[in-house]
């Protein structure tokens, strides 16, 4: 249950509270949305779970920022909305189309354990690209902080001219930044790739060996 006086709401608010902070969380939903009021519902649902201790997905000051928390969890809420939002209208359409007396019309609602399992994929392949991305960053920082820089302001502006305004660098180094992203990121999903192939054709061989022990 929400409880503005407990200790994780006190930390939220006082975040809240500080310049700058409400406008970062808005950019971000509205990036990840594409749309201002579905940028404002977001924000709304994940401050709730964040300040519920409940829900598991209160914020760690140790662990990481605020904004880098609240951005981990509109992404969850994201998937989560897109995929039960999805098989909601779904049913409703077959529901209509039944009334109509045309089963036919429209095809039957959606499997419950299909939409359980398209969410854990978006899940799955969230957290894949956290990982990758994660990986990215650490091989870059020391070494590339301005490419790091503007990893991160990708990721609240979408646009590399607005990316440039939020640094406060030239626009052509922006670019240039996304140039060497793109170039380090195609190698860590290869190597990554590669790792995972190699990982599987040992898993197939421990298999064969077990079936064929001759």
């Amino acid at each position: 249950m929400f409880d503005k006086d407990a200790p994780s709401s006190q930390r939220v608010f006082a975040e809240l509270a500080k310049e700058g902070v409400r406008t970062k969380l808005h950019r971000y939903a509205t990036w990840r949305t594409r749309d201002e009021d579905d940028a404002k519902d977001l924000v709304a649902s994940a401050l709730v779970l964040v300040c519920d201790p409940a829900k598991k997905k209160t914020w760690d000051p140790d662990k990481r920022s605020f904004f880098s928390h609240m951005r981990r969890v509109m992404d969850d809420v994201a998937i989560q909305q897109k995929r039960v939002g999805a098989g909601r209208f779904e049913i409703n359409e077959s529901t209509l189309a039944r009334n109509a007396g045309d089963p036919d019309a429209l095809p039957d609602p959606a499997d419950e354990h299909d939409r359980a399992d398209e969410q854990l994929g978006g899940h799955r392949e969230l957290a894949w690209l956290r990982r990758l991305g994660a990986i990215l960053l650490e091989r870059l920082r020391g070494k590339d902080e301005k490419a790091v820089a503007v990893y991160h302001a990708a990721c609240i502006e979408e646009e590399p001219a607005d990316q440039a305004r939020h640094l406060g660098i030239p626009v052509a180094e922006v670019y240039e930044a996304h140039r060497r992203l793109r170039y380090n990121g195609l190698i860590v999903k290869d190597e990554w790739q590669q790792a995972e192939a190699a990982r599987m054709d040992e898993l197939q061989r421990r298999k064969s060996r077990k079936e064929d022990p001759s």
